[in-house]
């Protein structure tokens, strides 16, 4: 409670760097801890333990940013209240409010239901592959904050271009850090679960792991269109989609779990999300003027070729490299995300104006 009221303070400040920077500590902090003491001691008491940690260091840190920030005690002004900037901020408010509870509604159906249906015993075989999954959902979302304030004031300033190079900017960068966490996630996960917890967990996972990140990595057709929706005021539209998105999902997980057992719960998520996707991205192409062709070239194309490669290297170094430790996890992962790396600093650096004298003149001369 006290994270979500910090964290909206800070937001309030648009101190979204700051919140950024706390988040991804928080996240190193839950790794490092993880790699150092999870042949230590219970897998899940210790994810329990270190994501208490993690929330108390939060809190922390965001209370000490907000009291530095705070030029003057937070105090109580009738005389300054105002019915019709409450309005605004009622109508603004109510969307995201809206668009939040069915998010969470969204969330948390699965194991509601297989805990209901199927038994409390079943739950942990889903919900491992979920929180593994999500962190596609985590990450980006985390880096996406940083583009709202930016979006907003160009907005107010009616700079539409700067808005749609910001946006498609904001979505390439998001999109490239996002995606070889995916890749991983799909191609080293159950294997990541069979290290982690056992090769029991890692193979009921093997199937839903796929499913859930198609689930969570879908809305990368969009990376940013949050914080470009919210900026634009436009964000009612989300919390729409939103909510008939979840009511689908409930609907076809039902209709599906007697069939399919825990991959039908999967697949009730993921086929919304896909059909919810296509009307969020046809919305924001109208938005932004784009023709759809251009607008996945511009997005995909950088990272294609990356992406591709690093998923050959995994799956190749995989059928060499038994995955029985530690050791040979993280050779095969950390091969994959070297190749992703050392292929997109090109692109990136063509893209964002990091190339070289040398290099500018070399790629004139070859083009």
């Amino acid at each position: 409670f006290l994270n979500l009221i910090f964290t909206s303070v800070v937001e309030g400040l648009q101190a979204y760097t700051a919140r950024t920077i706390i988040n991804i500590t928080g996240s190193l902090i839950f790794i490092i801890g993880f790699v150092t003491l999870h042949d230590r001691s219970d897998p899940l008491v210790l994810m329990a333990a270190l994501n208490l940690i993690m929330a108390l260091i939060k809190v922390a840190a965001l209370g000490f940013f907000i009291t530095s920030m705070a030029r003057q005690p937070v105090q109580l002004l009738p005389l300054q209240f105002s019915v019709r900037l409450s309005r605004r901020l009622f109508r603004f408010g109510s969307k995201s409010f809206a668009q939040g509870v069915a998010g969470s509604v969204e969330g948390r159906m699965d194991t509601l239901i297989i805990g209901a249906a199927i038994g409390p015993g079943s739950v942990i075989f889903y919900s491992l592959p979920q929180v593994l999954t999500a962190y596609i959902k985590t990450v980006s979302e985390t880096l996406s904050h940083a583009f709202l304030p930016a979006l907003s004031n160009l907005r107010e300033d009616s700079e539409v271009d700067a808005v749609r190079h910001l946006t498609m900017t904001g979505s390439q960068l998001v999109l490239a850090i996002v995606t070889p966490l995916a890749i991983g996630i799909i191609c080293l996960g159950s294997g990541f679960l069979s290290l982690w917890i056992g090769p029991e967990y890692g193979e009921k996972a093997t199937v839903l792991i796929p499913i859930l990140s198609a689930y969570f990595f879908i809305p990368m057709l969009t990376p940013v269109v949050g914080r470009y929706f919210t900026a634009l005021n436009e964000h009612g539209y989300l919390a729409v989609v939103a909510s008939i998105r979840a009511a689908a999902n409930l609907t076809l997980s039902l209709a599906l779990l007697p069939f399919l057992g825990l991959i039908g719960i999967a697949l009730g998520s993921l086929l919304p999300e896909m059909l919810s996707r296509l009307f969020v991205l046809h919305r924001q192409l109208k938005l932004l003027n784009m023709r759809l062709r251009d607008y996945l070239r511009e997005l995909f194309l950088p990272i294609l070729f990356p992406a591709v490669a690093m998923g050959v290297v995994i799956v190749t170094l995989q059928s060499w490299v038994q995955l029985h430790d530690w050791g040979g996890f993280f050779l095969v992962a950390g091969s994959g995300i070297t190749v992703y790396i050392l292929l997109m600093i090109p692109n990136m650096k063509r893209r964002y104006g990091l190339l070289t004298l040398h290099e500018e003149e070399s790629l004139r001369t070859a083009n």
